[in-house]
């Protein structure tokens, strides 16, 4: 579930610019850190955290791809 946020902004996103997806997917991430931060989950934060940079990377580079051509 904790996936499905980012994945849904960042597959949505559209003609929405890089910086506006990064600020809506950091603006759920922050909600969902501050809800979870009672207990110890380091190691799901950092799963994902390593999944969204790789779909914002991935986001990113086919954008680029794209506008080359």
């Amino acid at each position: 579930m904790l996936k499905s946020e980012p994945r849904s902004k960042l597959k949505h996103g559209g003609a929405t610019t890089a910086k506006d997806i990064v600020k809506q997917v950091n603006a759920t991430l922050a909600g969902w850190v501050n809800y979870f931060r009672v207990g110890n989950y380091s190691r799901a934060f950092s799963e994902v955290r390593d999944y969204t940079e790789m779909k914002i990377r991935t986001l990113l580079t086919r954008r680029k791809r794209s506008q080359k051509r």
